[in-house]
Formats: structure tokens, sequence, C-alpha cells
């Protein structure tokens, strides 16, 4: 079973795990930790089709940004060199950082109209009442707590609920906001248009006052400029889908899925993006509706 396959059933059970919480049983740490279990050992078997899994899998569940952050945390600290547990400890806090806000996070996703204050005050204290949410109902690991407590801080200062400033806030919850940022910015909403994932990067790139230039950068790597699942225009013409990131090279594997009128291939064909002609010149958006199921680029 490929992450593709994967995400959807990690939803359900991860909302069930958020029922359990919420309810006070006695194993929603033991629920939470069989979802993670299948996911860290796909992500690890298959990076590529992970990453891919973020940009292609589509949900209307807020809990999908949960499982994509978790994707991204995992790789994160495997590059990170984290230990298995301290990891282990980092996903369980990127999976529950907003268990306070889930409901609120459909209603912001839908609603292009101004906060309003009781709304921005939930916002600002979400991190709070998740961790308390999590250790009311048998959470007593005191750093998966701080993570959630601090997922939103920000070297600078600016973030919340309390304002912490540099060496006060966590390398794992300053990760979790990477993933946030991310995954948000490249979905749709209401409000606005899906942002390109290059574009995104950028953005990140510039945010140095608010996380460690280094994190940053780590983050971008590990996604490539053109992460798989992502969408390319060559020099052609022709309209691509990355594949594969291929180590210590920008160029990443690529298969054209639409001529250069934008008319769908019947398949999708490889193309070695170092020659001239399949030079990538740009992000771009999916064109059309192309003629093969992308997840099966992923299975052949």
């Amino acid at each position: 079973m490929t992450l593709f396959d994967l995400i959807p059933n990690a939803i359900l059970l991860l909302s069930d795990v958020f029922s359990a919480f919420k309810n006070g049983r006695l194993d929603a740490v033991e629920q939470l930790d069989a979802v993670i279990a299948p996911l860290q050992k796909a992500i690890h078997a298959e990076q590529d089709t992970a990453l891919a899994a973020i940009h292609l899998v589509k949900s209307q569940s807020p809990l999908k940004q949960s499982i994509d952050g978790a994707i991204l945390a995992t790789l994160a600290a495997e590059r990170l060199g984290y230990s298995t547990e301290r990891t282990h400890t980092l996903i369980q806090a990127t999976l529950t950082a907003n268990f306070s806000f889930l409901d609120m996070q459909v209603l912001l996703n839908i609603n292009a109209n101004k906060l309003s204050d009781e709304q921005f005050q939930k916002i600002q204290q979400h991190p709070i009442l998740s961790a308390e949410l999590l250790e009311k109902n048998g959470v007593s690991n005191q750093h998966w707590l701080d993570i959630v407590l601090q997922h939103h801080e920000r070297l600078d200062g600016k973030g919340y609920p309390k304002q912490l400033s540099q060496e006060q806030v966590l390398q794992e919850a300053m990760i979790i906001g990477l993933c946030e940022f991310y995954t948000s910015m490249i979905e749709e909403r209401s409000y606005r248009e899906p942002k390109l994932p290059k574009d995104v990067l950028q953005m990140i790139h510039k945010q140095d006052n608010e996380r460690p230039a280094q994190l940053n950068q780590t983050f971008i790597r590990l996604l490539g400029i053109y992460p798989p699942g992502t969408f390319v225009q060559l020099a052609n013409k022709e309209v691509a889908i990355v594949t594969e990131r291929i180590p210590n090279q920008v160029t990443p594997k690529i298969k054209a899925l639409f001529d250069p009128n934008q008319k769908p291939y019947l398949g999708a064909l490889e193309r070695d993006a170092n020659q001239d002609q399949f030079k990538i010149v740009k992000p771009c958006q999916l064109p059309g509706q192309p003629s093969v199921d992308l997840f099966s680029i992923w299975a052949q």
C-alpha cells in the first residue's frame, strides 16, 4: 500500500484518535501510535512517493494537513539526525498540535471574511488548549506537550501564545511551524488560490528572522526546488510532472503529460530535463485532465 492509499485511511484513523482524546479514552495514545507506525514505514520506503502524495492527494478534512505535516516532519528529522525516540515524539506532536482547533480550521478554510475577536483569540490560544486536552487525557511526556505549546512561536518573539524567542523555542516546534506554513500555502482557500510550491519555498527562504536559516535550508533541500508531485513547463512548451528528486542535483526526474498545445499524451512520457528541449522553464499548475492516473506513475 502506497502513501496515496495510506493518507485517506490515516485521516479516518486520526479522526478516531481525536475522538478518543476528546472523550477521555485510555487507549488514545496507543491509537495514535497505530496511525504513526504504517505512515513512517511507508515514508522511509518511498520518500519521493510520500512527497508526491502531499501534493496530489486531496481532502476537505483539516487532518490532511496534519498527515502531510507528519510526512515532512519525518523527513526533516531524518536529515537532522534525530533519534528514533525524538522523531516519534515530534510526529506525535505534529499530529495532535491542532486537536483543539479542528472545527475552526474547517470554518476558516471556507470563510473569506475578516476574523472576529473571538476567532482571533481562539487561534492565539489553540496551542495551549491542545496541550491541555492531551495532558488531561493521559499524555505525560512533557517534551511532546512543550512542542505542541510552542509550535507557533518564532525566533523574533512575534509568535504565540507566549511570544517566546531565540533559544526558548524548541527546534521541533519550529519544524511543525514550517510544515504547517508550507502545507497551508499550497492548498486552495476560499479567499485565495493555492500558491506554487516553489513560490512557498522562496517565502521560507526569506523567513530567517522567524527560524534559523539552517533549518529553513534543510526543509527546502528535502523538498527540492521542484518537489515530486508538482508540475513544470518545459522549454518545448510541454507540461510535465516531477516524479523523483536526484541526490545532489537541482534537476529532478520528470514525465511529460501534455504536449505543447496542452493536449494530454496517451500516457506519461520520460523526459531528460538536462536536455535543452526538455529543460524546466518554470513551475505551473496542471492545465487540464491528464490521460493517466497520476498515482499510477509511482506504482510503475
